[in-house]
């Protein structure tokens, strides 16, 4: 039997998860929750499926829907899990205790529990380690792919902790100033930091490898970068960096300057990315194949180019009125879009018969667009 694709909704009164092609019909032994449900998520591995509640979060099997476990968690507005799913994470809105110290509102749970024999098994789970989270932004932990290890920033430095102990750290890279980090995918543990401009200084993005932090195997500077998305490839060998003012000082746009930046994480290249029209960054993506990357950039009707590994351009589709680029999971088709205030067109282009384009989808007023992971 096919295994269905699955979606996952969310209402004012309830969540939903339906079977899609080729059944389409609501997963059969899900009970519908119904209430005020702030939050849900799957799994990357796609095992299970989760949502919050003012009372608990419920985590069940995606392809039956039977409960597998409930965790103890109030007031939970952030849910995530790591990359295979052997843990999840809560984040409950920050508060103080009966002292007036801040509560640790971020809380990693094993969704499966290890029991050794004669131990009793319950429904409920245990933390596994706890923080003071007071951002909601970039709450959650970061983790390699084989979830060795898991990190995240305080104060000049990024900690590192082995995932199935959150009680001591690990090892911990030293950065004065940093603001943002991500840690790379692959087989390979390599961590990206950024410093933003300060008193002149310019602004800088590093890579480590992981833990060899004495020096780093690869740097950037550059001006104009008060903040920044750091976006690895899926091998974890080359980082874009999309860094970008918060006020344009020529007065040209009102959300700020970008400019676009690669390096490799071995050291080997590094380069600022030319862009051959004036006008803003809409949106960077990179290819499943790691090989090349698309940039939607310009004042409207915009450009948008694939760029390979060494920043170079590989070919430009024709100008029109997009800010959105996705590649395909096995990396054959790019769509090109312009949703939000443009009218949300979709034009789709298969790359190994040189970018033809195969299609142009009338898409008014989306809000999600994704390609199925199939």
């Amino acid at each position: 039997m096919v295994v269905p694709t699955q979606f996952a909704y969310r209402t004012l009164k309830g969540i939903g998860v339906v079977n899609a092609a080729p059944v389409y019909e609501n997963l059969p032994g899900f009970t519908r929750p119904e209430g005020n449900l702030r939050c849900c998520t799957y799994s990357p591995c796609g095992r299970y499926f989760a949502w919050a509640s003012p009372e608990q979060v419920a985590v069940v099997n995606a392809s039956t829907g039977a409960v597998i476990t409930t965790l103890p968690s109030h007031n939970v507005y952030e849910l995530g899990f790591s990359p295979l799913g052997n843990f999840i994470i809560t984040w409950e809105r920050p508060s103080k205790d009966e002292d007036g110290n801040a509560t640790k509102n971020l809380k990693v749970w094993r969704v499966v529990e290890d029991f050794a024999n004669g131990e009793e098994q319950t429904s409920e789970r245990s933390v596994v380690g706890k923080f003071v989270q007071k951002s909601q932004t970039g709450w959650n932990l970061q983790y390699t792919t084989d979830e060795a290890l898991c990190a995240r920033a305080v104060s000049n430095e990024v900690q590192f902790y082995e995932s199935g102990n959150l009680q001591q750290v690990w090892d911990k890279l030293r950065i004065e100033g940093v603001t943002d980090f991500a840690l790379s995918p692959g087989k390979a543990h390599s961590v990206a930091v950024f410093v933003p401009e300060r008193k002149g200084q310019p602004a800088a993005v590093k890579v480590f490898n992981v833990p060899n932090f004495t020096s780093a195997v690869s740097q950037k500077t550059f001006f104009k970068g008060d903040k920044v998305q750091l976006k690895w490839n899926e091998l974890g060998t080359s980082l874009v960096v999309l860094a970008q003012t918060e006020v344009d000082k020529t007065g040209k746009s009102y959300y700020g300057e970008t400019n676009l930046y690669i390096l490799s994480a071995n050291g080997g290249f590094d380069s600022r990315i030319g862009l051959d029209k004036d006008g803003p960054i809409h949106d960077v993506t990179w290819s499943p194949n790691s090989k090349e990357f698309g940039v939607v950039y310009g004042y409207m009707p915009a450009k948008s180019t694939v760029f390979n590994v060494r920043a170079v351009a590989m070919h430009s589709f024709p100008l029109k009125p997009r800010n959105t680029i996705l590649f395909s999971p096995n990396g054959r088709f790019v769509l090109v879009a312009g949703f939000g205030n443009l009218a949300g067109q979709i034009d789709i282009y298969d790359l190994e018969k040189d970018y033809d384009k195969i299609a142009t989808i009338e898409s008014s007023n989306p809000s999600v667009c994704e390609w199925s992971p199939d």
